[in-house]
């Protein structure tokens, strides 16, 4: 077998094998996955429909500052105990919030032109809120291992938009939401 045909069959062997233990995401060169912060703030943002849907019944303001200010201290403890700079965790946070009350101006806007695409029964915002607390607690946990691997390297940026780029996707998630995820992701990176 001549050099050049043994390096095939490894590279094959090498490939084959990677199939085979299924799909390896593209952060992990560092050990950390972008894409389970991407997921985790997706699967916030997500809950901001039926946030929406909630407060279109009940005449609820969208801005609720003293929800947020529970949402921030929350996070900020939580973050301090996964190791992580309060002030870096509020910033994330205040990037969650902004994201969904956008979200949420989107579909009361979309509600308001076209009455036929509101929501017909409202939903439970203490569920919603409750999903809402669980996708938080995930994101700072994946953003604690992202941040210290990942989050102030150069290749940082590239990661997190190719992450947002699959999740938008992997979701079937159109402009607007795409714009809500870029809106979540600002302060992802410290570099």
């Amino acid at each position: 077998m001549t050099m050049g045909a043994l390096s095939k069959t490894v590279a094959a062997f090498l490939v084959a094998g990677a199939f085979a233990c299924g799909p390896v995401p593209a952060a992990m060169a560092n050990g950390v996955a972008a894409e389970l912060v991407v997921q985790a703030a997706a699967d916030r943002l997500a809950v901001s429909s039926d946030v929406a849907a909630s407060k279109w019944f009940s005449g609820g303001a969208i801005h609720d500052q003293a929800r947020a200010d529970d949402v921030l201290e929350d996070a900020a403890e939580q973050g301090s105990a996964a190791g992580l700079d309060q002030d870096r965790v509020r910033a994330l946070f205040e990037d969650q919030i902004a994201a969904a009350e956008g979200e949420e101006y989107a579909r009361f806007a979309e509600w308001s032109f076209d009455p036929r695409s509101a929501p017909q029964a409202p939903t439970d915002l203490s569920s919603a809120r409750a999903r809402i607390n669980e996708a938080s607690s995930r994101l700072i946990q994946a953003y604690a291992q992202f941040a210290q691997k990942t989050a102030a390297k150069p290749a940082c940026g590239a990661q997190v938009r190719a992450a947002l780029a699959a999740e938008v996707s992997r979701r079937g998630w159109g402009a607007q939401w795409a714009r809500g995820m870029r809106r979540a992701a600002t302060h992802f990176c410290t570099g």
